[in-house]
């Protein structure tokens, strides 16, 4: 498990994702505005909005999921 999926994933997420095969922004994921889950205190590193609607790859890639 570990080798696929980055280490900030908790296991039960990181097993949901494996399962269903496909995967979502925060912003999709969690049905919540950027604006909320900006405020979350898990967001420790102070994360600007357009970064709850990317997908981050292993090799630093990024992707917006808007438009699809």
């Amino acid at each position: 498990m570990t080798d696929l999926v980055c280490h900030s994933v908790p296991l039960e997420n990181a097993i949901s994702i494996l399962k269903c095969g496909c995967l979502l922004s925060a912003v999709h994921a969690k049905k919540l505005p950027d604006t909320v889950l900006q405020k979350e205190d898990r967001n420790a590193a102070n994360d600007p909005t357009d970064f709850f609607h990317l997908l981050i790859s292993r090799n630093s890639r990024s992707q917006s999921l808007n438009g699809m």
